[in-house]
């Protein structure tokens, strides 16, 4: 879920920070370790834990992106923790060993999961334990003065108690609020399904809708910005459908719509959209466009079944690809819907290419319509006679009136072009 990755993102952030901030931190501890021990001839931490440990580190953080999230938590925990045991084994019970076993839990508890920060914690109070035993039966050497009380096993219960209920009481805070926030996003992301459920899926089909296809087309051309890609679009239109609902009812009109959608999903590599009334937009990634369109041409060839009639449904379509018919990929739908709209002139069970000439001719007849309208009242249409003359006598037997168009977009405008236009809209 997006909410969900968006945590993930937080903690690998958090990540990030941490191995940076502990890396300043490592290397102060490593300055400090050497000015102190190497002096006095004490090799053994600096060598094998300290200098190492920064080592390790270094190459984490310098190389976070190619290592592997997980990975780097657990180096980070395990560089953590093998300090906290280095100063347990120099300075016994009294050591800062507790506060890196306890920063060991909370760090994997916050950036990974609260499980990961309990089962760190359940390795120190082993740790813990091995070391109470080990200066017991004094199996460890003497380094220092304070490992000297670490070898009566009374002076461990107070740190060891106290070390339990703090770190139980942390991680017990960390694990319930980060369960609470997991649960609010989960449900805020359930919300945001059902919303987009309403807002993105046709009701009828169950197909995404006229909205999804003008994001998901977005999504794509903003995913493939500056980089060649290719787009194959198709709009299916059922033919009289309208026709249909009259005469079976609306039942079964939409009965029919799921079963060209049902048959339609089969088509390979497509994802099939339900637009408006009885179109469907289908936007294929297979190279083979003619398959596609055969695989139409099959869908509409069975009749279907709705209750007691065999209905025969025919379609008309149109294509477009991008970049190959149109450059422009915002522009991809609208030219789709007037070729789909030139194609109604058309025989149907037929899906018409796009055309840019047609396009264009579509385009400025619909222009002209808006500008026809309001023509007579910007004085733009003009009344001309034209007389009839008598060749012999040279008198004027009658005429005809002519009507001309002059318009300041488009210049003169011929009556053979605008004279259509106004007998189709009945402007006459």
């Amino acid at each position: 879920m997006q909410e969900l990755e968006s945590f993930k993102n937080i903690q690998r952030s958090i990540l990030n920070s941490l191995l940076r901030v502990l890396l300043f931190i490592a290397a102060l501890a490593l300055t400090a370790v050497s000015l102190e021990e190497l002096p006095q001839g004490e090799y053994v931490r600096f060598f094998l834990i300290y200098l190492p440990s920064f080592m390790m580190l270094m190459a984490v953080t310098l190389m976070s992106k190619k290592i592997p999230f997980n990975l780097r938590v657990y180096i980070l925990i395990s560089i953590i923790m093998l300090i906290g045991i280095s100063e347990m084994l120099f300075w016994g019970f009294s050591s800062m060993a507790f506060y890196f076993f306890l920063s060991a839990a909370v760090i994997a508890a916050i950036i990974n999961s609260p499980s990961l920060g309990w089962i760190t914690f359940s390795c120190s109070l082993l740790i813990i334990v091995v070391f109470m035993l080990l200066y017991s039966s004094t199996s460890i050497p003497e380094y220092s003065e304070a490992q000297l009380s670490s070898r009566t096993l009374v002076n461990w219960i107070a740190p060891f108690i106290t070390y339990i209920m703090l770190q139980a009481a942390i991680l017990l805070i960390i694990q319930i609020i980060i369960s609470h926030l997991i649960k609010t996003l989960i449900i805020s992301s359930k919300e945001r399904e059902e919303l987009e459920q309403v807002a993105f899926v046709d009701t009828v089909t169950g197909l995404p809708n006229n909205q999804k296809v003008i994001q998901d087309i977005g999504k794509i051309i903003a995913g493939n910005e500056g980089s060649s890609f290719k787009i194959h679009l198709l709009l299916i239109e059922i033919v009289d459908f309208e026709d249909i609902n009259i005469k079976y009812g609306l039942d079964t009109g939409n009965y029919i719509l799921k079963i060209i959608a049902h048959r339609l999903l089969k088509l390979p590599e497509c994802v099939v959209y339900r637009m408006t009334g009885s179109k469907f937009l289908i936007h294929c990634t297979k190279e083979n466009e003619l398959d596609n369109e055969r695989t139409v041409e099959q869908v509409f060839k069975e009749p279907i079944s709705a209750g007691h009639h065999i209905v025969a449904v025919h379609y008309r379509g149109a294509s477009i690809r991008y970049p190959e018919d149109i450059n422009n990929p915002t522009l991809l739908i609208s030219n789709l819907m007037l070729t789909l709209n030139n194609a109604k002139s058309s025989n149907r069970d037929i899906i018409i290419n796009y055309s840019e000439t047609d396009n264009r001719k579509i385009l400025r007849e619909n222009d002209m319509k808006d500008l026809l309208v309001n023509a007579i009242n910007k004085n733009e249409i003009s009344v001309y006679i034209q007389p009839r003359m008598n060749a012999k006598t040279g008198l004027i037997t009658g005429g005809e009136l002519l009507m001309r168009w002059f318009n300041s977009k488009f210049g003169t405008i011929s009556p053979t072009e605008f004279i259509p236009i106004a007998e189709k809209d009945e402007m006459i």
